[in-house]
């Protein structure tokens, strides 16, 4: 009988955790999440004998600026990386 109660009461609290977990995926879907976003403007080019960028700009006129010169562009292509 102990272990019947026991498993009662485990049954009981995840069906009480199964309906919280509904309930709050339904909020989350019914509320709407409101949210600015940031558009790329401009990518800072460095004059290199590559093409690399040290810095980026958003639409807001933030600059974000890369710890390290990174290249404009960089791809594998046969097993072989290319980079500007």
């Amino acid at each position: 009988m102990t272990f019947k109660k026991s498993k009662n009461k485990t049954t009981l609290l995840m069906n009480d955790i199964r309906k919280c977990t509904w309930l709050l995926n339904l909020v989350f879907f019914i509320i709407p999440v409101s949210a600015s976003s940031q558009v790329l403007f401009d990518i800072g080019i460095e004059k290199d004998p590559k093409l690399n960028t040290d810095r980026i700009i958003l639409s807001d006129s933030t600059t974000i600026r890369l710890p390290q010169h990174k290249p404009l562009f960089s791809f594998y292509l046969n097993e072989k990386y290319y980079n500007s």
